[in-house]
């Protein structure tokens, strides 16, 4: 009983000198860490409704469900980030949430063939943007 009670002593000893040290750690280095400007970083993420609405309203014209959709009652929700340009042009898609590979590759078809979305405009200047589309089958 006497050794566990030593090693659980030197157990929590160690963790409090490991906890401080990853602390000292973390403290120093904070004041050196510097993030370079980039002028390819997306804006932003949209949460507008607005937005997501016109996105989704626009791919659900184009989007063509696979058959086994219907024929196996698939319901859930994909979620996906659309990358915007500043004149609204979506040039990317990716999944982040799936509903399986087909589903997915029907959804990101329609996507991409929407033309555009209305940019996002701050302080007068167009900007770039993802969008986090969540997409709902029922």
């Amino acid at each position: 009983m006497k050794t566990l009670c030593t090693l659980f002593i030197a157990l929590v000893s160690l963790q409090i000198a490991f906890t401080q040290d990853v602390a000292a750690v973390i403290k120093s280095s904070a004041t050196e860490i510097e993030m370079p400007p980039s002028a390819e970083t997306p804006a932003m993420i949209a949460t507008d409704t607005r937005a997501i609405k016109e996105l989704s309203d626009k791919m659900k014209r184009y989007l063509k469900l696979p058959e086994r959709v219907f024929e196996f009652n698939i319901s859930g929700r994909a979620m996906f980030n659309v990358y915007v340009d500043a004149n609204g042009k979506i040039t990317q898609v990716e999944t982040l949430e799936s509903l399986g590979s087909d589903v997915d590759n029907s959804i990101v078809k329609a996507l991409q063939r929407v033309k555009k979305v209305k940019p996002l405009v701050i302080n007068g200047k167009k900007q770039a943007r993802t969008i986090q589309l969540p997409v709902v089958i029922k």
